[in-house]
């Protein structure tokens, strides 16, 4: 049966759109074959895309979890060592590089001993450690093991640096400070302090302790 003018002309421009969208391509004889539209095309699955998640995921894991907080038997660790002071304020004196040239702090499980440039003591005091379990600073509470001196307890407060640490207390009968100040005319003292280093002389450097007016 001969096709109509119209109706092959119909069927050349339908022929044509199936070749333009892909729905047909020529074989290896030269006739053409129906094929799978590329919406409806099975994709390939992505190999290592699972694992690669499941790492991503445990990494967001561990960066939203806080660290774990220092028990008292890891910051008495962090404490135990050879110790040179500074930089220090005294009731709101600043002390000087010469002031502060050689002294040092001994800490020994729950003991503080400081000494100066002559190995003289010049203060010893047990102290009780009260773990932080935020931001905050530690607690300290000394009590003075000189004989003479009186027993009543210093409140001080503890937060390491960089390079050591620093320690506001206020002297025996007042309250503990808030902050790493020692105002002109309170009874705080104030200190800080970076790890001995053996067989090389301390510099003492200028306090960057907040400046007192």
């Amino acid at each position: 049966m001969m096709l109509q003018p119209n109706a092959n002309r119909r069927a050349t421009v339908a022929f044509a759109t199936l070749i333009t969208c892909g729905l047909l391509v020529p074989s290896v004889r030269g006739n053409y074959q129906e094929t799978t539209p590329p919406a409806e095309r099975p994709s390939k699955p992505v190999q290592g895309t699972a694992k690669n998640q499941d790492q991503d995921q445990d990494k967001a894991k561990k960066k939203s979890q806080p660290e774990k907080p220092e028990d008292v038997e890891q910051v008495r660790q962090r404490l135990h060592g050879d110790w040179n002071l500074i930089a220090g304020v005294n009731q709101g004196h600043k002390l000087s590089p010469k002031e502060l040239e050689g002294s040092h702090a001994i800490i020994n499980d729950n003991t503080i001993v400081v000494l100066d440039t002559q190995e003289k003591e010049l203060y010893k005091a047990s102290f009780e450690l009260e773990v932080s379990m935020d931001d905050k600073p530690h607690r300290l509470n000394m009590s003075s093991d000189n004989p003479n001196a009186s027993k009543a307890v210093a409140f001080g407060i503890l937060q390491f640096t960089k390079e050591g640490w620093k320690l506001a207390y206020g002297l025996p009968g007042t309250e503990r400070p808030k902050d790493f100040v020692s105002p002109t005319g309170s009874k705080i003292m104030l200190f800080e302090v970076v790890a001995a280093k053996k067989k090389e002389p301390l510099i003492p450097k200028d306090s960057n302790l907040p400046e007192v007016e």
